[in-house]
């Protein structure tokens, strides 16, 4: 696959590729996507924190709400918004926002979003069954592993934007971007909206 001109690429070499030969790329993630969603329905809201302090800073509770659209070239446009529960810390410059996703099995998918102010970049990781370390920069291209259960899917994303907003109580984070296998397989224009409020006590 070609890349445009206005992208620069940059690769993590951590991780092993490996060869899907029972799965397509599209396939294993219209599953994890179909999973999340059904997730979202049924446990929306209910995750509560337990841990208050990282490295001695103080993280302080917040309501997180999700918004993505994700645009396909031949099926129709996916669409889902949740309102849960997280924690904000704040580490200099940059802003942690964390929460949990729980599967359609029950089991608990922590997933960290790192916000670095001033820069146009933000990292989504998620562990436990679902792993994934995605940096998102402004006009960059970036390869990945999405790694679902014993699955691995090398994956490359296009950033066309990253932006940030807010106040002092509230904070919006915007990502635009492009998924694709390294074969030049397209997974669909994604667009993240992620707002955080501090809790009133």
């Amino acid at each position: 696959m070609k890349n445009p001109k206005h992208f620069t690429r940059s690769r993590s070499s951590c991780w092993m590729k490996l060869s899907l030969p029972d799965f397509s790329a599209r396939k294993a993630f219209l599953f994890f996507l179909r999973m999340v969603t059904e997730t979202r329905r049924r446990y929306n809201g209910t995750i509560h924190f337990e841990r208050k302090r990282e490295g001695g800073m103080m993280a302080r509770s917040v309501k997180v709400k999700l918004h993505t659209v994700i645009h396909y070239d031949d099926q129709p446009t996916v669409m889902n918004r949740q309102t849960i529960d997280g924690e904000w810390i704040q580490k200099g410059t940059s802003d942690y926002l964390r929460y949990d996703e729980v599967t359609e099995n029950d089991q608990v998918i922590p997933t960290t979003v790192k916000i670095e102010k001033g820069k146009e970049r933000m990292t989504i990781i998620r562990r436990g069954d679902v792993r994934m370390r995605l940096p998102l920069e402004a006009r960059r291209e970036t390869s990945f592993i999405y790694q679902v259960g014993a699955m691995r899917l090398p994956l490359i994303a296009r950033v066309e934007r990253v932006r940030m907003d807010g106040s002092e109580s509230e904070h919006v984070v915007e990502a635009h971007y492009v998924l694709a296998t390294e074969d030049g397989e397209t997974l669909g224009k994604h667009e993240l909206t992620i707002t955080y409020t501090e809790e009133k006590k």
